[in-house]
């Protein structure tokens, strides 16, 4: 069977932030899975929890609002089929969720479990695999796993393709030059220059 791959927020914004604890792991799945061009899916709601996640997570360094779109707009989007979820599918979310007597933040796992199953997903990577697993429908449920696990049971470990790693950081401290040479990159990014990799001074964070 042909691979189809969701991925949760957790595990793209771990993919995305260089000092995440989860980056090496994250990473290395993300990335394979867009150097081999696997069918790879994020839910609608995702992308908007990736910026929000980006923008406001006590990260090492701060990510400016552009910055993360800029994370976005080249390191994701070009690789990954977004799912949305109509109106009426939301609807089946919320009375889901009510059945099963989940509230609060649980509706937002529920949400991406949704989205899943609507592209047919067989396998669904995240960082909370306990909680979507309780969640999970029963077909569903034995393709949730961490990118620790996936990388052991699909791969030697050693880390795969990352071809966006230089455009998926966190930018240095402002009015360093570091920083400068920093947005210099993400300048040309935005201009569509075929530049993979950011300048020297940029690579050390």
């Amino acid at each position: 069977m042909k691979p189809r791959l969701f991925f949760d927020t957790s595990v793209v914004v771990a993919a995305l932030v260089r000092d995440h604890p989860q980056h090496a792991s994250a990473g290395s799945l993300l990335n394979g899975a867009f150097s081999r061009k696997e069918d790879t899916f994020l839910s609608a709601h995702g992308l908007a929890e990736v910026y929000s996640v980006l923008t406001r997570a006590p990260l090492p360094m701060l990510i400016f609002p552009g910055d993360a779109w800029t994370m976005i707009e080249i390191g994701l989007l070009p690789n990954v089929e977004l799912v949305s979820l109509t109106g009426a599918e939301y609807r089946e979310v919320v009375e889901d969720c009510s059945r099963k007597g989940l509230a609060g933040g649980w509706i937002y796992d529920m949400i991406h479990i949704k989205a899943a199953h609507k592209a047919g997903c067989n396998r669904l990577y995240t960082l909370n695999v306990k909680h979507f697993r309780e969640i999970a429908p029963d077909e569903l449920r034995d393709a949730i796993t961490a990118p620790q696990i996936a990388l052991i049971r699909h791969g030697s470990g050693e880390p795969l393709p990352h071809p966006h790693r230089g455009r998926c950081r966190a930018g240095p401290e402002p009015g360093s030059p570091r920083f400068r040479s920093y947005t210099s990159f993400l300048s040309a990014a935005r201009a569509g220059r075929d530049s993979t990799d950011p300048p020297a001074a940029a690579a050390g964070g």
